[in-house]
């Protein structure tokens, strides 16, 4: 049977939304019989037969055929008008979907941004976050460079079994509404109201990361300076039993306290080996994509949070606890020569990870 065959009930195409309803009632685990009585109670056509060939080409591809019939209006602009605005687009990339609708030259038909931007899409164009990128001096470039090079030349090994370690704030943002069930005309009961407590919803943590997964997560009250931090370091590589990792190379950053005298005896005395870091390189530090990993998994929990040590508990279950940071963990190690490599090609600026 030919797909547009399948995707008609009653001569009725299946719509855009439709599709991305049942994909959508597809990954939270229904059966196709589910979804086929799903798609009933909202007055949405539907097969078992067709329900099955978008799920599967979900799966397959993660894309589901849109190949809808417009309902026959005509279009506000004709194809000569729309490649003049991919033009002016294109020779200023930078302008926002409101300067697209206030723009008389661009737009003199006055139509709405999002109108304006389905064409461009149409036209293979799509709008995208510009990503933000930080300054390096050229000596700094020069020797980002020079380090990629003897890493790449010598150092994969070392970059492979090195132990990652940083510090980042994370913040809690939620504030879900909670429901309770009550008589028409019955106020809520004082028991049943939300109590709302005041709590810091930061928190500064230092982490640090192997090949083989999360290694330690610490959290820190106010600022780090060089006490705190050999703190830290003292319980990561003693009271949690870490210094059988003393073999292995300790990467951190150029931040001020972690640069004193007495950081510096302390990996001395110890016999750890401190890896070379350049100054301003996030993009090279695997641990910068497991912050982003973990930052995401925290707000989108949909757990109620209400005190910081709950906060706190909540933030080292996900980072020991989730596939999903194991996982980014061992890809943004493996990816590091591949960073070193656009690093070396784009002489020294920052990447876009």
């Amino acid at each position: 049977m030919e797909i547009e065959e399948q995707d008609k009930i009653d001569n009725h195409p299946l719509s855009p939304f439709t599709r991305g309803l049942i994909v959508a009632l597809h990954m939270q685990e229904m059966a196709y019989s589910q979804i086929l009585e799903q798609l009933e109670l909202e007055g949405k056509r539907g097969s078992l037969s067709s329900i099955s060939r978008i799920c599967s080409q979900w799966d397959n591809d993660r894309t589901y055929n849109t190949n809808y019939q417009r309902c026959g209006r005509k279009k506000a602009l004709n194809q000569n008008e729309i490649n003049d605005i991919v033009q002016k687009v294109k020779a200023n990339p930078q302008l926002s979907r409101r300067q697209l609708e206030e723009n008389k030259e661009i737009n003199p038909k006055r139509l709405s941004g999002q109108t304006i931007v389905n064409y461009l899409k149409e036209q293979g164009l799509k709008l995208k976050v510009r990503p933000s990128t930080f300054f390096i001096s050229s000596e700094n470039k020069l020797l980002q460079v020079q380090w990629c090079k003897r890493m790449l030349a010598h150092g994969k090994r070392v970059l492979h079994s090195a132990i990652y370690s940083d510090e980042s704030y994370i913040y809690y943002n939620q504030d879900y509404k909670k429901y309770v069930w009550i008589e028409q005309d019955e106020e809520i009961p004082q028991s049943q109201m939300k109590v709302i407590k005041k709590w810091e919803k930061k928190v500064l943590v230092w982490a640090a990361i192997h090949i083989n997964g999360p290694l330690s997560i610490q959290f820190i009250d106010g600022n780090l300076n060089s006490q705190n931090y050999k703190q830290i370091l003292e319980q990561f590589y003693f009271q949690e039993g870490n210094i059988r990792y003393r073999e292995c190379q300790f990467q951190q950053d150029n931040a001020p306290p972690h640069k004193t005298a007495e950081i510096f005896q302390f990996f001395l005395k110890n016999d750890i080996k401190v890896m070379e870091f350049p100054a301003y390189s996030p993009d090279l530090a695997p641990i910068e994509l497991v912050w982003f990993t973990l930052k995401k998994i925290i707000s989108d929990t949909e757990e109620e949070i209400s005190t910081l040590e709950q906060f706190k508990k909540v933030i080292q279950f996900n980072f020991f606890q989730s596939k999903k940071i194991k996982d980014c963990i061992r890809k943004s190690i493996n990816k590091i020569p591949e960073l070193m490599t656009k690093v070396i090609q784009n002489k020294g600026d920052s990447i876009v990870l």
